[in-house]
């Protein structure tokens, strides 16, 4: 690795993020400030600040620390929901899901799906249980966690009764972990 710095007087980044803390800088201020930049040599000193600057507010892929969350989306009907969808410029990581049913009896499919803004669906799982409660998880039955979605491609679900119908009625839960 080279012992190279640019000089911080000159990048655009440090004048734009001067009044800010690392931990109040946004997904999408980093997504403003460098989309405009050409990947050329010209730009050298810009990439190296971006990503002296990505490092520091722990944007590296991996997990930021204080920023798991549990999101809850309650349905009270078996259309197709946006359970979780990010901020432009952040990516997460769903470690695991569940749903609780409140209403309806019997058997329930529970359907998780990959989403976009044009509602193009692609199925990712799903699971059939009479229980109240159910977790899924990575093992024999389900797909691996974790899994990673960002703002152009976010998770949707669906619950559909069984034979012993009833209404349908309960809440998808997740948890995630903000990476990026």
């Amino acid at each position: 690795m080279s012992n190279y710095a640019p000089d911080p007087g000159k990048e655009e980044i440090y004048n734009n993020l001067q009044n800010k803390t690392l931990s109040s800088v946004s997904a999408e201020d980093i997504q403003k400030l460098t989309d405009p930049t050409f990947i050329q040599s010209t730009n050298q000193d810009a990439l190296i600040s971006y990503n002296i600057v990505n490092e520091a507010a722990m944007r590296n892929g991996l997990p930021i620390p204080n920023s798991s969350a549990i999101q809850i989306k309650t349905i009270t009907d078996n259309s197709v929901q946006e359970i979780f969808r990010p901020a432009i410029g952040e990516v997460w990581q769903l470690i695991g899901a569940s749903f609780t049913r409140t209403a309806g009896d019997g058997s329930s499919v529970y359907t998780m799906y990959l989403d976009d803004e044009d509602n193009n669906l692609v199925y990712w799982f799903y699971a059939s249980s009479s229980d109240a409660n159910t977790a899924f998880s990575a093992d024999s039955n389900y797909p691996d966690f974790p899994m990673y979605f960002d703002n152009n491609v976010f998770l949707a679900g669906a619950v559909s009764n069984g034979a012993s119908g009833g209404g349908i009625g309960g809440s998808w839960k997740i948890a995630v972990v903000r990476v990026r």
